[in-house]
């Protein structure tokens, strides 16, 4: 009876070994973080900063791969078939690592059981927005204006079931208007045709909008967070412009696939709360008016089930699916 027990302690002290010293080799060749946008947006922004300080760290390349596609789930997907063992990462905001599995009927993995939740990373206030030239000066042009001619004014997101997108559905729904949905594959090309006049606005992070309302190529007319943005102090939130119980906000993950071993992601943690606290870090992502988050996995996962949970109530309530 000793002797299976000294080879029971001895296998699971051989495991434990195996998994620390897993931990300590990790990273063993060169890390790929998939995003599931185009470049040049927000999340490919904060992505290539958090990328850029992780390689610093572990002496090994750390590559940033754009996959856009069907809402984020094509790039997302990849990564939650990926070998689990910390070299593929998924950097992405909300849709594919949590309520995606209430708008797609034919989802290719499951946002709560096909990843190992790392750290949220930071959040943006979502903004709506105008272009310079626009005739809209407010909330209650823009729904005036919807109500004038029903069908007809059109609003852009960077994709079917992105935030952006069900945050324009819910506008709909509370002010009671009939407005077209046009889905793009990225933000670069959305803003520009909001800023050209051919799609009439959009809701926007502050991370992604930024840079155009510092130079004057947009205007914002509400923020749809709970409270007035110290970014924008003087807009309204979307509440204060008349629109009831509206709060919506864009936050961004760093996920491993499903099954990566605890040891590594407790280390890819550790790495990511060490860059969120670098004073580089915190300047670069405060320009692109994100606000730094952090979490511990368990908060992590914790949080994209609260988020799975709400905006599947929101998407049964506005009747939206994505294809």
């Amino acid at each position: 009876m000793q002797s299976v027990k000294a080879m029971l302690c001895g296998a699971l002290a051989a495991l434990v070994f195996a998994f620390g010293a897993s931990a300590q080799e990790f990273p063993t060749k060169p890390v790929h973080v998939v995003v599931p946008f185009l470049a040049g947006g927000s999340v490919d922004a904060l992505a290539r900063i958090l990328a850029a300080k992780l390689g610093d760290y572990w002496a090994k390349p750390v590559v940033v791969e754009n996959k856009p596609g069907a809402g984020g789930n094509l790039g997302a997907g990849t990564v939650a078939a990926a070998e689990p063992d910390g070299h593929t990462l998924l950097f992405a905001p909300p849709g594919p690592l949590s309520y995606n599995g209430s708008l797609y009927s034919n989802m290719p993995y499951d946002p709560l059981t096909a990843f190992a939740p790392i750290s949220l990373v930071s959040r943006s206030v979502n903004f709506l927005i105008v272009g310079k030239d626009s005739t809209l000066k407010s909330v209650a042009d823009l729904i005036a204006a919807a109500k004038r001619a029903p069908g007809t004014l059109n609003y852009g997101s960077q994709g079917n079931g992105t935030t952006p997108h069900l945050t324009g559905a819910l506008l709909a729904v509370k002010a009671g208007i009939d407005i077209v949905h046009v889905p793009y594959r990225g933000f670069p090309p959305l803003i520009a045709d909001v800023i050209a006049g051919q799609v009439a606005f959009l809701f926007g992070d502050s991370a992604n909008t930024l840079p155009q309302l510092r130079n004057g190529q947009i205007r914002v007319l509400a923020v749809a967070s709970a409270q007035r943005s110290p970014l924008l102090p003087e807009a309204p939130t979307m509440i204060e412009a008349g629109v009831p119980d509206f709060e919506t906000t864009t936050w961004y993950g760093l996920v491993a696939p499903a099954k990566t071993p605890h040891a590594i992601v407790a280390k890819i943690n550790a790495d990511v709360l060490r860059a969120l606290k670098d004073p580089d870090t915190v300047g670069r992502i405060g320009q692109l008016g994100a606000e730094i988050v952090g979490s511990t996995p368990e908060e992590a996962a914790r949080f994209a089930a609260f988020e799975a949970r709400r905006w599947s109530e929101i998407i049964r309530q506005i009747g939206v699916k994505a294809e």
